[in-house]
């Protein structure tokens, strides 16, 4: 039997394959299994954890909404924000908390970022997050940053120049 045509019979059979399936690149059935296990099993922290991480990859933020509310999405990012590292996955994380309505869990994990952050693409990617959810003023403060910096690499080069044309407009 293939593990996609495997039927979850456990919480752990629904995180195994949900996870199985979105390494081999099955990413809307991976997204289906472990939304189906979590609401199959809404006590299993792993399956909320893991259902909000893939979700946030495929940028599905208001199905990540909807299926966890608010009380289970804060406690899963909460969890996520403790475990992990990338700086990608915690502006995705800050990403989610300002669409979900967890101001005060995003100000903290913005602090953070901002205080510790030195990956010039993601602080840059915090910025258009908060432009987007209309807190401008705390994207200008990034940008302001990211243009004072001397640039080390092209990289950095180019957001540099893109922050300051960014606090022109």
């Amino acid at each position: 039997v293939s593990i996609s045509s495997r039927k979850p019979a456990s919480p752990t059979d629904c995180l195994f394959i949900g996870l199985a399936l979105y390494r081999l690149g099955q990413s809307e059935r991976a997204i289906e299994v472990l939304e189906a296990g979590y609401n199959r099993f809404p006590t299993e922290t792993l399956l909320a954890d893991n259902f909000l991480r893939v979700g946030l990859e495929l940028g599905q933020h208001e199905r990540i909404t909807k299926t966890l509310g608010p009380t289970a999405g804060q406690m899963s990012v909460e969890r996520l924000a403790r475990e992990l590292n990338d700086w990608h996955d915690q502006v995705s994380l800050i990403g989610y908390c300002l669409r979900a309505g967890l101001p005060t869990l995003a100000d903290d994990l913005i602090a953070a970022v901002v205080r510790a952050c030195d990956d010039i693409i993601e602080l840059w990617r915090l910025s258009d997050e908060l432009l987007a959810t209309g807190r401008r003023g705390e994207a200008e403060d990034i940008y302001r940053r990211l243009s004072r910096r001397p640039p080390d690499s092209p990289e950095a080069f180019l957001y540099s120049a893109l922050s300051f044309e960014r606090l022109q407009r």
